[in-house]
């Protein structure tokens, strides 16, 4: 990117910083690609020189059935949590009771209808990320109230720094 002289200099580094992420990135994004191409089917170069030009989709098969293997392991029972006081010991079993509640009630967090999306990224890329957010559900009473929730976000949509 051009930039004249009188660019403020927190835009200056925050162009340097985003040319170094964009540089450190680029290898991976583009395997990546590679990798998500060939899950979704799209026929490598290296078929071109082959007489039949057939491929079974095994990478895609491989991914969809790893993930509910993923997911069994994930969710296969309630969460454990340990007391980090012995006074915080009585309130153990309520804390898991409420996680599990948040984790798969589908008014609240409910990762596990809407994790699909992280662990394709996780199986086919080797990353997936999510997100925090605040999302607004309208009670029986008409009353509007915020709920936290995550949501899948895009690998491409991330932009790590090497540092």
């Amino acid at each position: 990117m051009q930039e004249n002289n009188n660019t403020d200099p927190i835009i200056k580094e925050f162009h340097e910083q985003f040319r170094i992420s964009m540089e450190y990135c680029q290898e991976y994004f583009e395997l990546s690609v590679r990798l998500y191409e060939l899950w979704r089917g799209k026929l490598p170069d290296a078929l071109d020189g082959t007489f039949s030009k057939m491929m079974m989709n095994t990478a895609h098969a491989v991914v969809q059935d790893r993930i509910p293997k993923l997911m069994t392991n994930l969710f296969a029972r309630n969460p454990s949590l340990r007391a980090q006081k012995p006074q915080y010991e009585f309130y153990k079993r309520q804390a898991e009771m409420w996680l599990v509640d948040m984790l798969t009630n589908p008014a609240k967090i409910n990762l596990r209808g809407s994790i699909m999306p992280t662990m394709q990224s996780v199986c086919v890329m080797g990353t997936g990320y999510r997100m925090p957010c605040v999302r607004m559900n309208q009670d029986e009473k008409g009353n509007w109230q915020e709920v936290i929730t995550s949501k899948d976000i895009d690998f491409f949509q991330i932009l790590p720094a090497p540092n």
